[in-house]
This record gives C-alpha cells, structure tokens and sequence, in this order.
C-alpha cells in the first residue's frame, strides 16, 4: 500500500525529508535500545567507548544512506520506492553479516545457537520495515507541508 501511494514526483520530492527522519529515526532506536541491548549483546561487538558515540554517528551515517538509497532507488528500474525498501532491506543483511562477522552470534549469550542464515535474512525483512516507517514519516510530512497556506508549486503558483 504504501508503494502505491508514493508516487513516483512525490519521491523526487523526499530528499530531504528523508535524510532527516531516518538521522532521527536511527539516533532514537540507538538510544532507545542501548539500555536494554548494550549488556547482552552489543558490547560484544562494540568497544565501550562506542556505547554513546554510535546514536549520533549512526544517525549521521543512516541519514547519508537515505540519500544513497533515494537517489539509486529513482535510477533502479521499477517503482523507486519499492526499490527504496528493498535497498533497506539490503542494508540490514549487510549490517547484520558485518556484526555476525564481529562475533555477533560466538559471543552474546543470548545468541548463541543462532544460526547464521536466520540472522542474516530475518534483518532483510526487520529493517525493510524499519525504513517503510521512514518512508511512511517522510511522505505524510513532504504532504503536510505541501498543503501548507502560501506553499507555492513548480510554477509558481499558490497551492
């Protein structure tokens, strides 16, 4: 549903958008599920120092692959944002098999026994969501400001 709905202009249009809700949308998940994960499982693959520093790197880094994703999304063929949630998917195998590579599954002992192939496709589909999230955020604020008294279109004219 929410492919069909973002229309291939209305993509054109998220740039921006996008690259600010997904900093904001990875900076809150970091913090957000460092006290609950960084004992069990990341420490185990992070250095302690990096507990604090990777919410705003991981921002800054997932806001420049929003703009990496949008911008090969609308040069793929086929319906760009489709191809955006795709490449989020990706993205989440490539993380996940960098920290499986780190020792994610040897060393958390909540993992253990996982097997390598389920955590490296199960983020295929996780991470898909997360960006369908930001995907849905960008679009339904680019169309809350669109519709903003005074907002002028491509030709100039009041919308």
């Amino acid at each position: 549903m929410l492919v069909r709905r973002i229309k291939l202009e209305i993509f054109r249009s998220l740039p921006l958008i996008l690259v600010i809700v997904s900093g904001v949308f990875w900076f809150l998940v970091w913090i957000l599920m460092s006290p609950y994960f960084w004992e069990p499982v990341y420490h185990h693959v992070f250095p302690e120092w990096a507990r604090w520093l990777i919410p705003p790197l991981y921002g800054i880094l997932f806001a420049l692959v929003a703009w990496l994703f949008w911008w090969l999304s609308l040069r793929l063929p086929g319906r760009p944002a489709l191809n955006f949630l795709l490449l989020g998917g990706l993205w989440g195998m490539i993380t996940h098999v960098w920290a499986i590579s780190r020792g994610l599954l040897d060393k958390p002992p909540m993992l253990q026994g996982v097997s390598p192939l389920s955590a490296s496709v199960m983020p295929i589909f996780e991470f898909m969501f997360y960006w369908c999230i930001i995907l849905m955020i960008s679009s339904f604020l680019y169309r809350l400001t669109m519709k903003s008294p005074g907002r002028k279109n491509s030709k100039g004219q009041e919308t």
